[in-house]
């Protein structure tokens, strides 16, 4: 009776070590993910778009470099009559990625007959492992250098001067809700208040300023900036320099359909702000 007690047990002791040894196998998942990526697309120059330019983004894989990149995703829009910034919204599915592919974004503007007419000339790398991408703002360049637009389209004419544009810029604060598409920290304020006499004041994260502005058309500058010497955390710190950077640096600024101003520095770097 002894004897047979401790074969059982044994067998049942064999069993329980062999059943925890064993993982649990899940049925495999058939998970298809798509990333979404947005952004604008303008370009600094004052020239109009002619009436049924076509924009086109291309999202491609430049791992390799000794066969052509590879297109992944494509979107392809017909302008109509719009001008810049024109607004993409690409999908990327994630079926056609490769675990080890190098991803980048190009854009193109053709004209009605597919001649270049703007492009982008630098590699902007697209970020595709989670679902949901903003490239931000998109400078391109032309695509026909010392003449904006061949013949036949001599009535594609610079943007009309409006005196009335930077008037818009005064009146209630711009609060910031971004800055170089980082966003803005959580609880901080960064504003900025435009007079009609040609000052401008505001708080840059820590620190408040006062500053000179001059605005024609979509052209901005500030001068002769000055600001309080408070000291806040680093992180803070961080967001204002960046804040200041653009703030001196700026050249150009647009206010969106949806009411939002946007100012512009030279190395594409912005501020985004609404009131």
């Amino acid at each position: 009776m002894k004897l047979t007690t401790l074969l059982a047990s044994v067998a049942l002791g064999t069993m329980a070590v062999a059943c925890a040894a064993t993982p649990t196998q899940y049925p495999a998942q058939n998970q298809i993910t798509e990333h979404v990526v947005t952004g604008q697309l303008t370009y600094r120059e004052r020239i109009a778009l002619p009436a049924g330019s076509t924009a086109t983004v291309t999202i491609s894989d430049t791992s390799r470099m000794d066969v052509p990149a590879t297109i992944v995703a494509e979107a392809m829009m017909n302008l109509g009559t719009a001008q810049v910034p024109v607004p993409f919204n690409i999908t990327v599915d994630d079926r056609d990625l490769d675990p080890n592919g190098i991803y980048t974004l190009r854009a193109t503007i053709r004209s009605p007959a597919g001649e270049l007419f703007w492009t982008t000339d630098t590699v902007y790398p697209v970020d595709l492992y989670g679902p949901y991408t903003d490239m931000g703002t998109l400078f391109l360049v032309s695509g026909t250098p010392g003449n904006a637009y061949p013949a036949p389209y001599p009535d594609a004419s610079p943007y009309p001067a409006n005196p009335g544009y930077g008037a818009m810029l005064s009146g209630p604060e711009w609060v910031v809700e971004d800055i170089s598409r980082q966003g803005v920290i959580d609880f901080s304020r960064a504003s900025i208040n435009f007079d009609s006499n040609g000052r401008v004041t505001g708080n840059a994260s820590c620190n408040t300023f006062s500053a000179g502005y001059a605005a024609t058309g979509q052209d901005l500058r500030f001068t002769e900036m000055v600001m309080t010497r408070k000291a806040c955390p680093p992180a803070l710190m961080n967001q204002e320099r960046a804040f200041t950077d653009i703030i001196g640096s700026a050249r150009q600024y647009t206010i969106t359909q949806d009411g939002a101003l946007v100012i512009y520095a030279p190395n594409g770097d912005t501020i985004t702000a609404r009131r």
